[in-house]
């Protein structure tokens, strides 16, 4: 499975793109992922992956030190923030008309609880579920407005099998298999979104589970922003109940 695996991975990485405007990219969750030729091509795409706590350690280096991080954004993760950032809101920048932070996550994240001793069976991230598609950048032109750019993940197939992305699943009876069935990719790409934000990175030093991802409110009217409409709204209705009004 770990050489159909790569042979896909190969595929998806020779496919002909738009120049500065997309890039081959993945995200996916596994357990044990301790294959050097996967990691390989992982790293030359943007990339999150998430493992579990325990088995980080056995991920390539060329994965773990890989500076292609998929970028939070693409996800849209914008409203979301790593908890080691800063609190100040004048880190938000702007898109369009939405506030947001922009970071990378990944390329590899972990999930779980770690090894106790003595040992207690906890719950284990146990799903193998990649998805590959595509960083896209798009222009917007408001027209009335001046033009921005947004940065989203493509997903555009999936493969899912039984097989860890490890050496020793190779003397193993496996079964794999990729997809392109719209509503298949739509469900994967939201599963491992929800896992990626429910995540920590590989420094964590928490037993269980504990996302770093804070999710920021929008931030509501100010006294005076309040103050203000309440005032324009008093006008209006004046306006609208003035009997010496040409209207009326």
């Amino acid at each position: 499975m770990v050489d159909g695996l790569c042979e896909l991975l190969d595929e998806h990485l020779a496919v002909e793109r738009v120049k500065g405007a997309r890039w081959p990219a993945a995200i996916g969750c596994v357990p044990w992922l301790g294959s050097r030729e996967v990691a390989d091509r992982l790293a030359q795409m943007w990339s999150c992956i998430v493992v579990d706590k325990n088995e980080v350690g056995i991920v390539p280096d060329q994965l773990i030190n890989g500076r292609r991080r998929m970028p939070n954004t693409a996800l849209r993760l914008g409203r979301h923030r790593p908890d080691d950032f800063p609190a100040d809101e004048e880190d938000l920048v702007l898109s369009g008309e939405e506030p947001r932070y922009e970071y990378g996550v990944g390329p590899v994240r972990v999930y779980g609880w770690r090894q106790q001793q003595p040992p207690v069976t906890k719950p284990l991230l146990h799903t193998k579920l990649l998805v590959l598609g595509e960083i896209q950048r798009w222009v917007i032109d408001p027209g009335d407005a001046p033009s921005f750019e947004e940065t989203h993940f493509i997903p555009q197939q999936v493969w899912c099998g039984s097989a860890n992305w490890s050496n020793t699943s190779r003397l193993h009876l496996e079964l794999g298999m990729a997809c392109t069935d719209d509503q298949l990719v739509y469900h994967a790409t939201d599963f491992i979104r929800s896992l990626i934000t429910d995540s920590e990175p590989i420094s964590t030093q928490a037993a269980g589970p504990e996302p770093s991802l804070v999710y920021i409110e929008e931030p509501g009217p100010t006294s005076d922003e309040i103050a203000q409409w309440e005032a324009y709204r008093a006008e209006a209705r004046a306006d609208e109940s003035d009997p010496d009004d040409d209207d009326h």
